[in-house]
């Protein structure tokens, strides 16, 4: 990967930033139609991330977009693992559901809001099974070598407050 000169990276994610915002609809197999309802949030995340990069990097920002490549390859992993691994999808949703209760329930107590606590009484029960685990758990499940591992670490120091950003 590192003899692969910037502009051509750049080039292969304008393009892949373009295959999404220019799609004019999506054919969508019936039997899937769940699990892209599921997963097309967090590929939308990735392409927009992405496409952020690119603007800051045209834009003479290249500092400013460094903290997005991160932020987008934890998004790429996670979607592909969720999409690869057995079971992937049911972890995936498994850890939405219960991220949303998590959430739902801080704001509840830290707004003191009695509606937040009606609507989450109101929920379906949480789904049983295994939800997903930890990001560098997936990066090596993929990693050939230790590539994405590295580049994670690189990518991550500028958002750190060190005397490596």
């Amino acid at each position: 990967m590192s003899d692969v000169p910037k502009a051509a990276l750049e080039d292969w994610i304008r393009a892949c930033v373009s295959s999404l915002r220019n799609v004019d609809g999506f054919t969508i197999d019936k039997a899937h139609a769940d699990e892209f309802l599921l997963l097309y949030g967090l590929i939308a995340r990735t392409f927009r991330y992405s496409n952020a990069y690119l603007t800051l990097v045209e834009a003479e920002m290249e500092g400013e977009a460094v903290p997005l490549a991160p932020a987008a390859l934890e998004h790429a992993v996670t979607l592909q693992w969720v999409f690869v691994v057995d079971g992937g999808v049911s972890k995936y949703r498994n850890s939405v559901a219960h991220d949303r209760v998590e959430h739902y329930t801080k704001l509840a107590e830290w707004l003191d809001n009695d509606e937040f606590r009606d609507a989450l009484a109101e929920l379906e029960p949480l789904p049983g099974g295994s939800r997903l685990g930890k990001f560098m758990a997936m990066v090596r499940d993929f990693d050939q070598g230790t590539f994405l591992e590295t580049t994670y670490h690189v990518l991550s120091q500028h958002v750190h407050v060190t005397h490596s950003a």
